[in-house]
């Protein structure tokens, strides 16, 4: 069940084209002032759940995302809100009791993922925020590295190309990388636990694109 977690978040956030319903982050335009969210839904069960964020004066939230699924992007209406998640009938299972601040010309996606020891099908939320100012050159591209996997004792290393390929980065649950330059075009990644490769993933990565 982690390998598959773990497997499955790196092809769908690599391989879904930008204008569908895409986990890729990929940058708008540079003259945007909007701030686009999402969630993604990575908990355990079956459970649908909503993001809301409300702004006071008003509220947006996404429809219900299923598990390994993400929601569309929506427009943040300010410039801060309470970032809430609620289950298909509408309760509150978290709530940021703080105002979030966003920054203008971002995209951020809001990772939803169970406590590491399962009794949290809905625990935390994790903030990935893509920042596309300044492009990557033509022909390059950012990657970074997420951990989606419930589990504080396993880690996790992704190595670009086969397993004895180039180091790229380390991780355990709930941790993320810095954002890394690579060549566009076609990538292959691996990752593995230890010495054991658990996924070998190939994908295309289109130029001044961000992926996570």
């Amino acid at each position: 069940m982690h390998i598959l977690r773990i497997a499955l978040l790196i092809v769908m956030v690599s391989t879904i084209g930008c204008e569908q319903e895409s986990w890729n982050l990929v940058s708008p335009p540079p003259s945007a002032d909007s701030i686009m969210v999402r969630l993604i839904n990575m908990t355990s069960g079956n459970r649908s759940f909503v993001l809301q964020l409300d702004a006071i004066e008003s509220a947006v939230q996404t429809t219900a995302v299923s598990p390994l699924n993400a929601s569309r992007l929506i427009k943040s209406p300010a410039d801060s809100a309470y970032v809430r998640v609620l289950d298909a009938s509408g309760a509150i299972v978290k709530d940021a009791f703080g105002r979030t601040r966003f920054a203008k010309r971002t995209v951020e996606t809001m990772v939803l993922v169970p406590s590491a020891d399962g009794t949290r099908p809905a625990d935390s939320l994790i903030r990935l925020v893509t920042n596309p100012l300044p492009l990557p050159q033509p022909g390059r591209a950012m990657l970074r590295f997420m951990c989606t996997v419930p589990d504080t004792t396993l880690s996790f290393e992704m190595r670009l190309g086969c397993p004895s390929g180039e180091f790229f980065d380390r991780q355990s649950f709930r941790g993320i990388g810095a954002p890394r330059d690579v060549p566009s075009g076609e990538l292959v990644v691996s990752v593995l636990r230890g010495a054991t490769p658990v996924a070998i993933v190939r994908a295309t990565v289109r130029s001044q694109q961000f992926t996570t």
